[in-house]
């Protein structure tokens, strides 16, 4: 894919795992987890800045050609003009000062860039979307997203700029699309006020506008490590997963009014993913995301015991299946906290 490459250099390789939730509950054989994944290193923003302008010249060059060939209406491609670059470089100074987060905001002007940044090709808009992962963890631009702030609707899944968390799970997407949707969005769950509004829009059960299941779409279809048999992607899919365990679990869903069968239904669609990730090739079977894979399981299978009184006979197929693929995992080499953490939720489904 034209500038993969150039992408490469602004991708945030580090899983920084840190507890933003005290979600944790007790339930049959133990605690469960309750510790987001984040992508929160902020060290390449200079290089993505230069990666959005880049494009959106390249993309000037193609609404000049269309606008010669007699097409007219210039701008369709969304390339930046008149005061663009400067809003573009107000918002990469406050992304890349990751000390300041705590007291920094993020303007309307910039907000509304996004919206329309968003709006580029596939091909085009990885640097974009790694921008939109650093907003989704500035705990201001986690609100904002939450709220549609400026009409930047990422959450409602018939806008425009949230037709990436659908595209990019296509098999034919470029990497770092795929890539930077799934880190955007395990920022997205790991941040309160985001989460909240995700589990909120999930609760109201408008099911061909629910994000949380588009995002566990999103992770399903990317454990193997997408186009391109990525580890990165497998990692990020699986750390998002455990996300939306968390999500999942009787303290968040209690917040959120989630009425039980709510909570069955977006366990179930996790769980599947789940099993399809730990029965899958590719990097999937890379030991760092098999026990990601392991950690939702035990996550979502603890917190289903739970409400049901630990009664497995009540449990969905999705429950069962996903019992098995953790149970399939023992047969295979992995390092000794990943065969620990599938022996010991497979001992507590025996027990039960």
């Amino acid at each position: 894919g034209g500038g993969g490459g150039g992408g490469g250099a602004a991708m945030d390789t580090s899983a920084a795992s840190s507890s933003s939730s005290s979600s944790s509950s007790s339930s049959p054989g133990g605690v469960t987890h309750s510790t987001y994944y984040k992508f929160e290193s902020a060290s390449a923003v200079e290089k993505i800045r230069v990666k959005v302008e880049e494009l959106s010249a390249a993309l000037e060059g193609q609404d000049g050609a269309a606008e010669g060939a007699g097409e007219g209406g210039g701008g369709g491609g969304g390339a930046m003009s008149g005061g663009d670059p400067v809003v573009l470089s107000n918002l990469c100074t406050t992304l890349s000062q990751t000390h300041r987060w705590h007291a920094s905001s993020l303007s309307y002007d910039e907000f509304r860039l996004l919206k329309r940044l968003l709006a580029w090709p596939t091909t085009s808009v990885f640097p974009v979307l790694d921008l939109l992962r650093l907003v989704a963890a500035h705990p201001d631009g986690a609100s904002k997203l939450g709220s549609s702030f400026a009409g930047l609707r990422v959450l409602d899944m018939t806008a425009p700029e949230a037709a990436f968390l659908t595209n990019a799970s296509d098999k034919g997407a470029p990497m770092p699309v795929q890539l930077m949707a799934l880190r955007f969005s395990c920022n997205l769950l790991a941040n309160r006020d985001s989460r909240t509004a995700v589990a909120t829009q999930a609760a109201a059960g408008d099911e061909a506008n629910n994000p949380l299941s588009t995002l566990t779409s999103l992770a399903a279809a990317l454990t193997e490590g997408g186009s391109k048999t990525n580890k990165n992607v497998s990692s990020a899919a699986a750390s998002l997963l455990v996300n939306i365990a968390i999500v999942c679990s009787p303290a968040e869903a209690t917040k959120a009014g989630w009425p039980p069968l709510r909570v069955a239904s977006q366990s179930d669609l996790a769980m599947n993913a789940v099993a399809v990730g730990l029965k899958g090739g590719g990097t999937a079977t890379d030991d760092e995301v098999t026990y990601r894979l392991v950690l939702a399981a035990d996550t979502l299978m603890r917190n289903m015991l739970a409400s049901k009184g630990g009664d497995v006979a009540a449990m969905s197929d999705a429950f069962r299946e996903c019992g098995a693929a953790v149970e399939s995992v023992l047969d295979r080499t992995t390092t000794q906290r990943t065969s620990e953490l599938a022996q010991k939720l497979t001992k507590a489904l025996a027990d039960c």
